[in-house]
């Protein structure tokens, strides 16, 4: 029996391999690859990129050809370039094994954009058993928010992005660890479940060097009834992509 399965995008032009058993991407990191901004020559860094379906869709969707994807756990990282050959991007992201921590120095200032889906669970809440895939992708076991900050700030040039997707109740931390690294808000929208009930996510943009007005964008909605929004749907199978 497979112990892996498929998630298909864009109209089945594209397909991401997922581990049953695993940490299995959700749509945190398809609203994170469709929010950032950045122009087409930039360099983006996608950290602790999983199955890699951040950077698949930054490449194979929004057309970016310099993607250098970091994880840290070697099953994952495995399973990211075998997504990223069989989708045939193996020319625009590079997949790189190792610990980001670590890694930021021989990158320093490499990168105009850095996106992260980060580790949102707080030490001591939720149920983790040591090395289980699911415990450091979703736990601070290895990347807290003020490693991350960090790390980002290593990574960017001088007047670099961070753009991250955080759980609402955490969004304090944002507006003062960030900051504390050199990366001010600069950009924000709260994203709802549905129209009327409170917002659990969050997607923000931190910037080195910024002096300019922080900017709160309408809200996001991912749910009309029991459908994913027009927009939502659309980040799923834009039109322009259907094969």
């Amino acid at each position: 029996m497979e112990n892996h399965d498929y998630c298909e995008m864009f109209g089945g032009s594209v397909r991401v391999k997922q581990y049953l058993g695993g940490y299995r991407f959700s749509i945190d990191s398809v609203l994170l690859a469709w929010w950032s901004r950045f122009a087409l020559d930039d360099a983006v860094a996608d950290v602790g990129t999983g199955c890699g379906v951040v950077s698949i869709i930054l490449a194979a969707a929004r057309g970016l050809s310099n993607v250098t994807a970091f994880e840290l756990q070697p099953d994952l990282a495995a399973l990211a370039g075998e997504n990223v050959r069989a989708n045939g991007l193996a020319d625009r992201i590079t997949v790189v094994e190792g610990d980001v921590r670590t890694l930021a120095g021989d990158y320093r200032g490499a990168f105009e954009l850095a996106v992260c889906n980060p580790p949102f669970r707080e030490l001591g809440s939720g149920r983790l058993s040591a090395g289980d895939q699911k415990a450091v992708a979703r736990h601070e076991l290895e990347l807290a928010l003020t490693e991350l900050a960090d790390v980002s700030k290593k990574l960017l040039r001088r007047d670099g992005r961070l753009c991250l997707i955080y759980p609402t109740r955490r969004t304090a931390g944002l507006f003062t660890i960030l900051p504390a690294a050199g990366l001010k808000p600069a950009r924000v929208r709260f994203v709802h479940p549905r129209a009327g009930e409170p917002a659990n996510l969050v997607l923000f943009e931190a910037r080195a060097g910024w002096d300019g007005e922080f900017v709160v964008e309408p809200p996001l909605f991912i749910y009309d009834g029991d459908k994913y929004t027009a927009e939502v749907a659309a980040m799923y199978d834009p039109p322009e992509l259907d094969p």
